[in-house]
């Protein structure tokens, strides 16, 4: 029965998180963890929550716990290195999305999040076999996370110069070229 309402809550809450009514699908996440806080897949959707809202040090935490509580998901461990990732801490984020691979070996999106890491820090050798790998799997997909990661990743910072947007820009065109 305990199970059944945990899923009905979280379906509820992630109608709100889906919605973009992200401080309201907080407060659900928060309900679910306190009547329930041995449920990973809470502490995971409230850490993405709090992604969602620039909240990345919040979320990690959350993501631990979920980790620490279901020790054999991915999505703990690749959305904490997403987080650090926003929080420019790449190695500590390619730790993450290794454990992440150590979980589920074949997750293309977590071998570009590698890759995209390594363009991050200017290691074009380093990111090259990580596309080669995931292009390994799926090429198409591959290709498509390339243009997406500069999009999302490397367009809206306003943190990285356009001298450096254009610098990740060659390296990512040049990925795509030798590979495709």
């Amino acid at each position: 029965m305990a199970d059944e309402l945990i899923e009905g809550e979280i379906s509820r809450c992630s109608e709100l998180y889906d919605s973009g009514l992200n401080e309201e699908a907080l407060k659900c996440y928060n309900e679910i963890i306190e009547f329930m806080p041995e449920v990973g897949i809470g502490w995971y959707l409230k850490g993405m929550c709090l992604y969602k809202i620039d909240k990345f040090d919040e979320a990690i935490g959350c993501f631990d716990k979920a980790g620490e509580i279901d020790k054999d998901q991915y999505l703990p461990f690749q959305a904490k290195g997403m987080a650090l990732v926003r929080l420019f801490r790449f190695e500590e984020a390619i730790q993450c999305f290794r454990q992440a691979l150590e979980r589920n070996p074949k997750d293309v999106e977590t071998m570009f999040l590698v890759a995209a890491c390594f363009i991050f820090l200017g290691d074009e050798e380093k990111a090259r076999e990580w596309v080669n790998t995931a292009m390994r799997f799926d090429p198409l997909k591959t290709k498509g996370l390339l243009q997406s990661f500069f999009e999302t990743f490397v367009l809206k910072d306003e943190n990285i110069t356009s001298d450096e947007k254009l610098d990740i820009q060659k390296m990512i065109d040049e990925l795509g070229k030798k590979q495709g």
